[in-house]
């Protein structure tokens, strides 16, 4: 029951946050686009991670980072093969499929701080996802599979609300969801067995810097030895 009213609460919260963002901040001050990341950061820390952690602290599980596997590296290798794997793929399916590989321009923001942003958004989508409702699902006598699929499916709906005020329509969103549950699916593998939750983060980077274009650029300054 407390996984599903922190999804509500938390679902409530996001959709006023980008509210406040497209509204009071966006708006107002269009010139802060370059350094919105900041807001996201911040608010993710507020929103996601804040009132998490008020819950597991209230559950006296021993060490908040231990539950969420954030202080362990145990089976970490699994992320890393996983993330491999998927990326593997996604590359045959863009070149066969999309006939077309994503962006691999320079990051206006510099290549460090892109990956540093990436690393620091993946990892708190993962500390709510799976390491939050993941394990507690698990705890409270679902199997894996089915609360990998739910866990895997609030993941996705929480990216509704940030579609919808980019405008985006109900034909691209639903078109959207199949890739973000599937990522969220594998994450959700990364974690099982209670591997570290730097498994699933590693998983999620990876995704994201690849959908970004980022390691195709990465690869390109390998290959020219100039970036």
């Amino acid at each position: 029951m407390t996984v599903w009213i922190w999804s509500l609460a938390l679902y409530s919260a996001w959709t006023v946050t980008w509210f406040v963002f497209e509204r009071l901040v966006r708006g107002p001050w269009p010139a802060l686009h370059e350094s919105e990341w900041v807001w996201w950061i911040v608010a993710k820390c507020l929103v996601w991670i804040a009132p998490l952690v008020a819950i597991v602290r209230a559950w006296r599980v021993g060490s908040i980072g231990d539950w969420l596997g954030i202080r362990r590296v145990h089976r970490l290798g699994q992320g890393v093969v996983i993330a491999a794997a998927w990326i593997a793929l996604c590359a045959i399916v863009d070149a066969l499929v999309k006939r077309r590989w994503p962006d691999a321009g320079r990051p206006e923001a510099g290549v460090l701080l892109t990956i540093l942003g990436t690393l620091a958004g993946a990892t708190l989508e993962e500390v709510p996802f799976r390491g939050f409702v993941l394990r507690a699902l698990v705890e409270s006598g679902l199997s894996f599979w089915r609360a990998n699929a739910m866990a895997a499916l609030l993941f996705a709906l929480l990216h509704v609300p940030g579609w919808l005020f980019m405008g985006w329509s109900l034909r691209a969103i639903g078109a959207a969801m199949p890739s973000v549950i599937l990522v969220g699916l594998l994450c959700g593998l990364a974690r099982m067995g209670n591997a570290s939750l730097w498994a699933s983060v590693t998983v999620h980077l990876v995704n994201n810097l690849w959908s970004g274009g980022l390691l195709l650029y990465a690869l390109r300054c390998l290959l020219s030895h100039a970036c």
